[in-house]
């Protein structure tokens, strides 16, 4: 945005603090044309600061009497905005590095829980590759797919690895097992 304001001329307005003349003072001639010059700018780059940025955003300096006073409450707005920004991606990459499945979690629940995670992380500026991705799921795994887990890292290129290739073979797997576990019942209760 700063370069915008250098790119129209406007920025030495802004930079500068812009004073109107104590009261009871009037300024004649030249001086009086460059108060009127400097005003006009004022209003030019405080109008811009407006319509340029988010109505949201622009109500937190709406009351401010310069362009000046606008553009350092703007600033201090997003300073405030990367510093939750920073901690949120904390909170994130926290949630990630402690992700495991739960017992009665299905693999589409984890899948679910960690794509989230993920989601929260890119959208706080987080550049994540896909390969972490799968990675993470593989390290989240319950021990009942160990056997699974194994021979996917011994066989296949995991940064090649689709993730929905992944996920249909971990369901298929995870529905082999849920099947053997039922038989297993059915022959402890026969």
């Amino acid at each position: 945005m700063k370069n915008f304001f250098k790119a129209i001329g406007l920025w030495s307005t802004i930079d500068e603090e812009f004073e109107e003349p104590l009261e009871g003072i009037t300024l004649m001639g030249d001086a009086a044309m460059q108060l009127e010059k400097k005003k006009l700018l004022d209003y030019k780059a405080h109008y811009y600061l407006v319509i340029k940025v988010e109505l949201h955003v622009s109500k937190r300096y709406l009351h401010a009497k310069s362009s000046k006073e606008a553009w350092t409450i703007l600033v201090k707005s997003y300073q405030k905005v990367a510093n939750i920004k920073k901690e949120k991606l904390q909170e994130f990459r926290s949630q990630f590095e402690l992700t495991r499945m739960r017992p009665t979690e299905s693999i589409k629940e984890i899948f679910t829980r960690i794509e989230e995670i993920v989601n929260g992380l890119r959208a706080n500026g987080e550049v994540l590759e896909k390969v972490k991705f799968v990675e993470k799921i593989l390290q989240s795994l319950s021990l009942k797919f160990n056997n699974k887990k194994i021979i996917l890292e011994a066989t296949k290129d995991l940064s090649t690895l689709r993730l929905d290739d992944l996920q249909v073979g971990l369901v298929t797997c995870e529905r082999s097992l849920n099947q053997q576990k039922d038989e297993t019942m059915e022959d402890a209760l026969q």
